[in-house]
């Protein structure tokens, strides 16, 4: 007899995780950019300085009006002029896009 393969399931009663626990900022405070960068806007029709954001630094509860730049490990967010950012109490960026 041989044995090619083998599955094993288990079920566990355990606590919630604590989500908001996962965003690691202050949980209050201004944001402050890291940097500066000129970065071409379409809608402008030109370059404009743009402030440049760590994510994990951005407090929860922040408001970034663009334009702006979130840098994160995996990712970089864009927010062109007039569209507005808030953090959520997740860490969750929602942006609500301008005209």
């Amino acid at each position: 007899m041989q044995l090619v393969g083998i599955r094993v399931a288990g079920i566990a009663l355990t606590d919630k995780p604590g989500i908001g626990r996962l965003h690691q900022a202050a949980a209050h405070g201004h944001p402050e950019p890291m940097n500066y960068r000129e970065v071409f806007f379409s809608e402008a029709g030109r370059r404009q300085r743009t402030p440049i954001y760590t994510r994990e630094a951005l407090p929860v509860g922040a408001r970034i009006d663009g334009p702006a730049v979130i840098e994160e490990f995996g990712a970089t967010t864009v927010m062109g002029p007039g569209d507005r950012l808030t953090v959520g109490a997740c860490g969750e960026l929602v942006i609500e896009l301008g005209a």
